[in-house]
């Protein structure tokens, strides 16, 4: 769940999350990690380009080859990025809605 969003005036970009316990998650028998913080760091390049940087801390509550480890975390990673895209966009939306509904 995001937790917090941060965007300096220089236009980096930070974004901080953590894992939520739900009752919409179903039981299944299987290994399911906690995700204790994790977080973006885009840093702006100009021209429309940045750096980003993925940090996280994440309980794996168990122990699993370091392979597995690593094409998961690549997996959850792209799938990220894909919703931060989509985040920034409605959030744009949602700004020039705004700008527009105080003229």
């Amino acid at each position: 769940m995001l937790r917090h969003d941060h965007t300096t005036p220089e236009g980096n970009v930070y974004l901080v999350s953590n894992s939520v316990r739900t009752h919409k998650c179903l039981e299944v028998d299987s290994l399911r990690s906690d995700v204790l913080h994790s977080g973006f760091a885009m840093i702006s390049r100009g021209k429309g380009t940045c750096t980003m940087t993925y940090i996280t801390q994440v309980n794996l509550r168990g122990i699993i080859p370091s392979i597995v480890v690593n094409y998961v975390l690549d997996m959850q990673v792209y799938g990220v990025i894909q919703k931060l895209r989509s985040y920034f966009e409605l959030k744009k939306r949602y700004e020039r809605n705004m700008k527009s509904a105080a003229s």
